[in-house]
């Protein structure tokens, strides 16, 4: 096990293996065929050696996933809200077309040509779609539409998330270091807008 530390939000799909995520409420057990979002923030990852882990992870910056949302309105208008998941890890429902779209994907990642970065970005901008079209992903959809909101606030949910770890290098704590939570806001500790 060890502490993992993200400045990005990530993306990952379990080909063998098996991996747990966790959290001070919560633990996830992953294996091959699963899918899964992970927020940016600090978890404790555990990995198990019995096979091989071969995963396919995308990382995402908050503002790409901003981006996203804006450019396709009919994501952000939905009935069926999810409540609100405050959750680091977001398990993600493997339907038919999210199956195809990985192995329509894989072939990139072993071609001798490299493919244009623009096609790279329409295939994941596929993957996306395919995840957020599908009703049982109302979790990471609801996320989404919180992270593109005017009132969305990445530092309060960053460090309500992360609240048990020290993501403040070279101190135990915050409050040691002598910063209140104005000053944190303003130093670079934590990167708002990636």
């Amino acid at each position: 096990m060890w502490d993992a530390k993200t400045q990005y939000n990530y993306l990952q799909y379990l080909f063998s293996g098996k991996k747990a995520y966790h959290t001070p409420g919560r633990s996830w057990l992953f294996k091959a065929g699963d899918a899964f979002f992970v927020k940016r923030g600090a978890c404790i990852i555990e990995k198990f050696f019995e096979e091989p882990l071969v995963i396919l992870t995308f990382f995402i910056p908050d503002s790409y996933l901003q981006a996203f949302m804006r450019d396709n309105n009919l994501l952000r208008t939905s009935s069926g809200f999810s409540q609100q998941n405050n959750d680091l890890i977001i398990p993600l429902h493997v339907n038919d077309l999210m199956s195809g779209y990985i192995e329509s994907v894989m072939p990139y990642f072993y071609s001798e040509i490299k493919p244009p970065e623009r096609l790279l970005e329409l295939k994941f901008r596929e993957a996306l779609m395919t995840i957020l079209t599908d009703p049982d992903n109302l979790d990471l959809k609801a996320y989404l539409q919180q992270l593109s909101s005017p009132q969305y606030d990445p530092f309060q949910q960053t460090m309500e998330a992360n609240c048990l770890y020290n993501l403040f290098p070279g101190s135990a704590s915050p409050t040691e270091a002598g910063n209140t939570l104005g000053q944190l806001r303003r130093s670079s500790y934590i990167r708002q807008d990636d």
